[in-house]
């Protein structure tokens, strides 16, 4: 019984040696020592259940680092210790993506969903049959993991649209070697512009609507009035308050048009209202006049009434 007490005694000591090594190896510090390494390996046969497990997460975690001791360990005369080795030989000959999401301040994205599609570009591989779609969501660090992947040379597609942010896509060629490949993707919330729609006598005109339209679109969409309504549906628009105020949220950097309208009829037109990143662009006041011979208004930026571009930070 002593004996019993001074082995599982000796054993919490050993692991608690070993968690303070790999902590200063996670810091930066000195790696662990090859004596450490084969303290680890010898671990893998605990009678400990937690004892092997933690043996196992440090040396997954050390990678290329554990390999010619694990190679040595899969020799092993000990089942446990030659199982355990081999498991994790495997696992280090794989590949694994850990993709990052954070907003244009570097605050990470957490609980967004991520896609990745993967297409080998290696010649013996290349194929529709040998693409696959992989699925992950961020954790608190905004961190998504892809793990178990073939070491190979990709394309890799990744898509996403976190709540609040636009949508990410990027693609990339790249080698993904055994162990970790680090990919950084930034959010942006996108840009706003906002204002006040007032009458002709400079009273507010709540319930109008008003719409965000890409200034390449604007004037295709103003020649064709059968497809008009469906159109506006289409943009980004928003109502105008009791007051009035507007803000169209969640642009893409571009050059808009933006169309003040009710129901079917443009009432004005304002065009040249460029923005990019998170930028708010204020057009201040837009007043709807009476048109002449039923033709609705169209404003351009002048000296008088320019979109001011600002920061969120302002």
């Amino acid at each position: 019984m002593a004996q019993t007490h001074a082995l599982r005694a000796g054993t919490a000591a050993l692991a608690a040696l070993l968690l303070c090594a790999a902590g200063a190896a996670e810091q930066g510090e000195a790696p662990l020592s090859a004596e450490r390494v084969q303290a680890l390996v010898k671990q893998l046969g605990d009678t400990e259940y937690d004892a092997r497990e933690e043996a196992k997460r440090q040396l997954r975690a050390m990678g290329e680092n554990a390999r010619e001791a694990l190679e040595r360990a899969q020799k092993s005369s000990e089942p446990e210790v030659a199982h355990a080795a081999a498991v994790l030989l495997h696992a280090i000959n794989r590949a694994t993506i850990r993709v990052k999401l954070a907003d244009l301040k570097g605050q990470p994205i957490a609980e967004a969903d991520v896609s990745l599609n993967l297409s080998p570009m290696q010649a013996n591989v290349i194929g529709i049959a040998n693409r696959r779609q992989l699925n992950a969501t961020t954790d608190k660090d905004g961190v998504a993991v892809f793990s178990n992947l073939d070491p190979m040379h990709y394309r890799l597609q990744f898509n996403s649209t976190p709540q609040g942010f636009l949508r990410v896509y990027h693609t990339v060629e790249q080698a993904v070697k055994t162990g970790t490949t680090a990919i950084e993707l930034t959010c942006s919330r996108g840009a706003r512009i906002q204002g006040r729609v007032l009458s002709a006598d400079g009273k507010p005109m709540p319930g109008v609507r008003v719409a965000a339209a890409p200034s390449v679109y604007l004037r295709h969409m103003l020649t064709r009035q059968r497809d008009l309504p469906r159109n506006l549906s289409n943009m980004q628009n928003v109502q105008a308050d009791e007051d009035g105020r507007f803000e169209i949220k969640a642009l893409a950097a571009s050059d808009y048009g933006v169309i003040v309208y009710q129901e079917d009829k443009v009432l004005l037109t304002h065009s040249g209202v460029s923005v990019k990143g998170e930028d708010v662009a204020d057009l201040k006041d837009l007043k709807v006049e009476s048109p002449k011979d039923g033709a609705s208004k169209t404003e351009t930026p002048d000296a008088k009434q320019e979109p001011v571009a600002k920061s969120d930070e302002e």
